[in-house]
This record gives structure tokens, sequence and C-alpha cells, in this order.
């Protein structure tokens, strides 16, 4: 009946996963965060704890999903990761799960905003990540000029690419003409 006994029951990897799974439902949101990246904690008993999270994560209010985007897990990263506060992003990139292929996905995500993007431009961990710039480069709601200071540091080939696409603005292509690949594309397609 003690809390303690019931968190430590379900810490606990010769706790019957059974019976971890029942004592979840009654745990405090903290300790299923602090539960969920516990290595030692049995997989399925954490794969439970993600469960009872994902259920309970729509009735957290703001500060909750703030503190919770500095530690959470995989599974709830992906939740978090399309909110729409700028606070959970700032949060979650201090997330050591956090990935690339995340980050990633939030910017190919349809319903991303320019402020997400000047976030994860604005970052000094993420934004040095060469699959990172790239796609900075290519999403239309970048603004203008940190997609055209992300160029200097892709490939010749990713700019010419670049400059060949349909969807790359006016101002792009001028500021890929200026570095001398757009010239090289323009005497390739006219040979």
């Amino acid at each position: 009946g003690y809390y303690n006994v019931r968190l430590r029951l379900v810490a606990h990897r010769q706790t019957p996963h059974a019976h971890s799974a029942k004592l979840i439902h009654d745990l405090y949101w903290p300790d299923l965060v602090r539960l969920s990246v516990d290595v030692t904690v049995a997989a399925p008993v954490r794969r439970a704890i993600d469960t009872q999270l994902l259920i309970r994560f729509v009735k957290l209010s703001l500060g909750e999903k703030v503190s919770t985007a500095r530690r959470c897990s995989d599974a709830l990263i992906k939740v978090l990761l399309f909110e729409a506060d700028i606070k959970i992003l700032t949060s979650l990139l201090v997330n050591q799960r956090l990935s690339e292929e995340h980050l990633l996905m939030l910017l190919n995500w349809t319903h991303v905003t320019a402020e997400h993007i000047q976030v994860l431009a604005g970052d000094r961990k993420w934004s040095s990540r060469y699959a990172i710039r790239k796609a900075l480069v290519l999403n239309p709601l970048t603004p203008r000029a940190i997609a055209a200071s992300q160029l200097r540091y892709l490939t010749r080939r990713d700019r010419q690419a670049i400059h060949t696409n349909p969807n790359t603005s006016v101002y792009l292509r001028r500021c890929i003409e200026r570095m001398g690949d757009g010239k090289r594309v323009a005497i390739a397609q006219s040979e």
C-alpha cells in the first residue's frame, strides 16, 4: 500500500512483469519518466511505462511537458517533437536521447513553423550537423538568411542539386551562382 514500496517493486528487475505492469498505474508522472529511461528496469516494463506515459500525456501542463522533454524516452520524444510551443523544442534539444533522425522528421513535417526552424538553426550542437544543414536549406520555411548561411557548408554536388531543384527560391539560386556552382550547372545543362 505504500507508494515507495510500489515504486521500488516496479524498478526491481526480479519483480514479475505482470505485477510491475499493474503497479505502474499508481505511479506519479516524474517517477514514470525517470523509470522509462532507467536501463536497470526490464525492457517490457519500460515499454509498459511508455504506454502509460503516452496515455497520460494529454493531461499535462506546458511546464510538465517542458521538464519532461529534457529527460524523456524515445516514445515521448516522438510526441513532444511535434508540439507547437517553442519552449518544448528548446528543452528537447538538450535531451541525450534526441537524435538527428528526430530533427530531420521535424524539419520535413508539413506543419513545422519558422520559429521551430530558427530555434534549431540557432542550436550550436545540432545546427553543425551536415544532414541538418542540408534540410534547413531545402525547407521553404527556413528564413533566407539562415538558408543562405548554410550553403557554404554543403558539398558542391548538393549545392548544384539544390540549384536545379524547381522548388528552390530565386534568392538561394543566386547565392549558389555567386559561389560559382550555379554557372557550372548552367554550362552542363546547355551542353
